[in-house]
């Protein structure tokens, strides 16, 4: 007859076992006893399955537990943060003293001196590299830069934003989870607190929110004119090379003496209803309102004119 061996661990002894389960073996483990239980719910397990597994840099807000944030979708959270620990944060923040708060810091543009400085520069955070580019809607140097180099996540330097190249979108913007906002907070703070800009951008929340804003498609049957030089302007403050436009919206421009649309319209885009009646509410102008309708099963278009806001016609 087999002798039965009954094996008593203490706490740390279990959860040396537990580091080496995956999260399926940690949960069925955690059924064995209310000791195994406890053992199980051990913040640095979770913390280790969310950096090996979920492969995401090991930060997260205070308000989750490291077991909520594996049971979290992350698959669209930036997979380039993971290499964003404590040395690079550290080396970030001593790189960019003298270089975020001083207004006449170069792009590094390896063609003609080029003209763009400190406002319109994204800082490569690649340990070593700290290469100053200026924007796609400018020379293109920072994207020129992510061609050739392949380093993917860079930091806007009068704003302290991060963008990834080869995600091609915003990190920690309103719309990525709680945990990739904690990440793009935490590196923030680091730069502010080492590099000390002296410019702290205070309309980062309008700017972040109007990024949210959903632009206008083909797919869109209802869309609304706007002039291309505004809408520029705008562009340029919610990348952060501006503030935001203080011209009002006058789309007297689009039409003739007797209210219709002119043939020879001057430079326009479309944008979705949602950006427009945001454009209304928040900005000066907005009249008169341009409506364009398309109809996909007779394949015209409709304009629609409204000169004045309802009650001023």
């Amino acid at each position: 007859m087999e002798e039965v061996i009954d094996l008593e661990f203490g706490d740390d002894e279990l959860l040396h076992i537990f580091e080496f389960l995956s999260a399926d073996s940690l949960l069925a483990a955690s059924q064995v006893s209310s000791q195994w239980y406890w053992v199980a719910q051990s913040e640095s397990l979770w913390k280790s399955l969310c950096y090996s597994e979920k492969k995401i840099a090991p930060y997260k807000p205070d308000t989750v537990t490291w077991k909520e944030v594996y049971r979290m979708d992350l698959s669209c959270n930036c997979p380039h943060l993971i290499g964003i620990r404590n040395e690079e944060l550290l080396w970030l923040g001593e790189s960019l003293k003298g270089v975020c708060d001083n207004p006449s810091t170069q792009c590094s543009g390896h063609e003609e001196r080029c003209p763009y400085t400190l406002d319109f520069l994204w800082y490569c955070m690649n340990v070593g590299c700290g290469n100053k580019g200026c924007g796609r809607r400018d020379k293109g140097h920072a994207l020129e830069h992510f061609q050739q180099s392949g380093h993917p996540l860079y930091i806007k330097l009068n704003t302290l934003e991060l963008w990834c190249h080869a995600c091609q979108r915003w990190i920690g913007d309103q719309d990525s989870n709680v945990v990739e906002i904690a990440q793009a907070m935490r590196i923030k703070r680091c730069v502010q607190a080492i590099a000390k800009p002296r410019n702290i951008d205070i309309e980062m929340e309008r700017r972040r929110t109007e990024r949210c804003l959903p632009g206008g498609t083909e797919a869109e049957p209802i869309r609304y004119m706007i002039g291309s030089s505004w809408l520029d302007k705008w562009i340029r403050f919610i990348i952060g090379d501006a503030t935001h436009p203080e011209d009002p919206i006058d789309n007297r421009e689009f039409l003739t003496e007797n209210g219709r649309l002119r043939e020879d319209l001057p430079p326009f885009a479309l944008v979705s209803e949602e950006q427009w009646k945001y454009f209304q509410e928040h900005y000066e102008g907005g009249w008169p309102e341009i409506k364009i309708i398309f109809n996909r099963e007779t394949q015209m278009t409709m304009v629609m004119i409204t000169q004045r806001p309802p009650g001023e016609q």
